[in-house]
């Protein structure tokens, strides 16, 4: 058996074990862009095993790491829409009088 590595992760106050972690990333890293509910997919852990529900801070802990590795991924194209909205706001700052189109045109 899997050793006890967070006590009180769930709302209940039961321990969830390291074996369960792992099995909650596991699930979440493959189904995680599947047409279903973001939160669903972890939801069947509890239903088709006899472990407690891990509750909602380890589910969002899953949530916040994939969309750490999704920012990871994609970090050029994030850095680029980053330069190009700091570029952008620039360019209203230092001519106000030049009319723009809206951002979202």
């Amino acid at each position: 058996m899997a050793r006890d590595v967070i006590t009180g992760a769930s709302e209940s106050g039961v321990s969830v074990t390291l074996l369960h972690l792992i099995v909650v990333a596991l699930v979440q890293g493959v189904t995680e862009y599947l047409p279903i509910s973001s939160s669903g997919h972890l939801i069947l852990i509890p239903a088709l095993t006899d472990w407690p529900d891990q509750g909602a801070r380890i589910d969002v802990a899953a949530h916040v790491g994939s969309l750490g590795a999704v920012l990871v991924y994609f970090r050029a194209d994030v850095a680029g829409l980053v330069r190009g909205a700091l570029s952008l706001a620039r360019s209203r700052v230092l001519s106000p009088s030049i009319p723009r189109p809206p951002v979202w045109y």
